[in-house]
């Protein structure tokens, strides 16, 4: 009886989830702009085609973002909606560019 009690804690504390060491080494082999890419809609207020940058305005905050990525820069005015990520450096690179619907007249 006591042996078969043992048992079952064993299979009881095997059994507790936990983190798994195969899935967080997936995650860290990972770069960092493939974790959580996100989405912001705003005015383009600057545009450096020498740099391949441009800054956004919404909500009152200024973002701007590296269009390595882009084949093509967003123009002064435009209201865009950017799908970016967020590099290990910090920066944040656009992965899309989508024309606003209140831009078409």
């Amino acid at each position: 009886m006591k042996l078969l009690s043992t048992v079952a804690l064993a299979i009881a504390i095997a059994a507790v989830p936990g983190p798994c060491p195969a899935q967080s080494k997936a995650a860290e082999s990972r770069p960092a702009a493939e974790l959580l890419p996100s989405r912001v809609t705003g005015k383009v207020t600057h545009v450096d085609s020498k740099s391949r940058r441009f800054t956004l305005m919404t909500g009152g905050k200024s973002f701007t973002f590296g269009a390595a990525r882009l084949r093509s820069l967003p123009t002064v005015g435009d209201q865009v909606t950017v799908t970016y990520v967020v590099t290990r450096g910090g920066t944040m690179q656009a992965a899309n560019l989508n024309l606003s619907k209140s831009n078409v007249d």
